[in-house]
């Protein structure tokens, strides 16, 4: 329970964080979001990919 807690409050400050920006400049090369053998990382990992195709970035895990 406490991780699932942290997650949706880690997503949650994600987006209240991005969500808020104004839109930029799209960068030459894509954001790469390293995935390591960690469950709670993969599914951040994944979160945050998210997050940034729907700002409008190009994501490669």
């Amino acid at each position: 329970m406490t991780k699932s807690k942290t997650l949706k409050g880690l997503a949650v400050g994600a987006l209240l964080a991005f969500g808020a920006s104004s839109p930029v400049a799209q960068a030459a090369d894509p954001i790469r979001i390293p995935i390591l053998n960690w469950s709670s990382q993969i599914v951040m990992a994944h979160v945050m990919a998210q997050v940034f195709e729907e700002m409008g970035h190009k994501v490669e895990l």
